[in-house]
């Protein structure tokens, strides 16, 4: 049950950008056309799955820390929240899904840290 409810967590920002692309996409299709307004989407989406994939699987490739990989991570989700406040998005809940999602990647990656 606890490893059920964490999954669940941890896919809470992949859901919010998922839900505002779809958002968006829905609002304007030509916002497949603005690379400002679809490249945030694209690097949060990636760097969301990133988080649900077990630290054990990629940690032989970082030198045994992921302090790093953590701190790299959170800048990247709290730029990524910030191009909800800086980039037109057709959708206003898309933009609040955008932020909020950005800004829960950052808390979750600023706290998965594991060294070896």
């Amino acid at each position: 049950m606890n490893a059920i409810l964490t999954i669940g967590v941890l896919s809470l920002p992949l859901f919010c950008f998922v839900s505002a692309t779809f958002l968006e996409l829905q609002r304007d299709r030509n916002s497949l056309r603005n690379l400002a307004r679809i490249l945030p989407l694209a690097v949060a989406g990636g760097a969301s799955a990133f988080l649900l994939i077990p630290l054990t699987v990629y940690l032989g490739s970082i030198n045994g820390s992921s302090e790093l990989l953590s701190k790299t991570m959170s800048v990247t989700a709290f730029s990524v929240a910030s191009c909800g406040f800086l980039c037109r998005y057709k959708s206003r809940f898309a933009a609040v899904l955008i932020v909020f999602g950005g800004v829960f990647l950052a808390f979750f990656w600023a706290f998965n840290r594991v060294t070896v």
